[in-house]
């Protein structure tokens, strides 16, 4: 039940149903011949109750989930006002991951921001991934082109970042 799920996360400090959850998953999933993870629905209400709610969650690990149809501003404002969020191994619309980086890059509560394995377009913004990678102060990235790699360095160079580990 999402409901039930979104709230009882609204409890917790920190949630890790991605990769610990998914490890177990894989295997049930496999033998199923389902998919691994949350699904959009369960996405949503956690991500409406992070919005609505007064909740004590820093922590969001939401590896291997099926982000796709999760509206792209609902996410970006429920992560927003996470410390930490682990999206690893998850395909991010290019709706999405402008939606994200557009909310970090206006202020943000985010420190830690995992994309491991993350695809999303890389016709995005290279200035606006730039200038929202260095609102934060631990980033892990997926595979970058030259040009986003040039942009996030040069942002980084001109100082005023609050970046300490880039990955």
């Amino acid at each position: 039940e999402p409901q039930v799920l979104a709230l009882a996360a609204a409890n917790l400090e920190e949630l890790d149903l991605g990769n610990s959850y998914s490890r177990l998953m894989v295997f049930m999933s496999l033998m199923e011949g389902g998919m691994v993870g949350l699904n959009s629905l369960q996405i949503t209400a956690i991500c409406s109750v992070i919005i609505t709610e007064n909740t004590r969650l820093k922590k969001f690990v939401l590896g291997y989930s099926k982000l796709y149809s999760v509206e792209a501003n609902l996410l970006a404002g429920a992560l927003n006002r996470l410390e930490e969020v682990d999206l690893c191994h998850n395909s991010l619309t290019s709706q999405q991951a402008r939606a994200l980086f557009t909310a970090i890059s206006g202020g943000t509560e985010l420190r830690k921001l995992n994309l491991e394995g993350c695809s999303f377009s890389m016709t995005l913004d290279v200035e606006l991934l730039a200038m929202a990678l260095n609102k934060l102060e631990e980033v892990n990235l997926p595979k970058l082109n030259g040009h986003q790699i040039n942009a996030i360095m040069t942002s980084l160079a001109s100082g005023g970042s609050k970046l300490k580990s880039l990955n």
